[in-house]
């Protein structure tokens, strides 16, 4: 898994698992796309559900998606993880992040 998360401190871990063969099958090249798109949609709800929660959410896709399958008895069928999503009260401490630029810089891309 990534750096950023602890899944020590996660109260849910949700995993989005699709059928890529069955979705190749039925939509032809575009279902993979598709597959996609259904597995961003039940991220954006999930996140939408959690802010309403007052709950962090964090969705990850650097993991090892071999042993996982493997772990979540997956290895064998059609079905794969598309998408890790964990869900639980928000760290403490979070970190700084500020997007806006300094305005010197942002005079000069006008």
């Amino acid at each position: 898994m990534l750096e950023n998360y602890n899944l020590a401190d996660v109260a849910a871990l949700i995993t989005v698992i699709g059928n890529p063969t069955r979705m190749l099958e039925a939509y032809g090249s575009r279902g993979y796309r598709a597959l996609n798109i259904e597995a961003g949609m039940i991220a954006q709800t999930i996140y939408l559900v959690a802010t309403a929660s007052s709950l962090g959410c964090g969705a990850a896709l650097g993991f090892n998606f071999l042993a996982m399958n493997e772990a979540l008895e997956l290895a064998g069928t059609d079905l794969r993880s598309l998408l890790f999503i964990m869900v639980g009260p928000e760290r403490r401490n979070n970190a700084c992040f500020n997007a806006l630029f300094p305005m010197e810089r942002a005079a000069s891309v006008e």
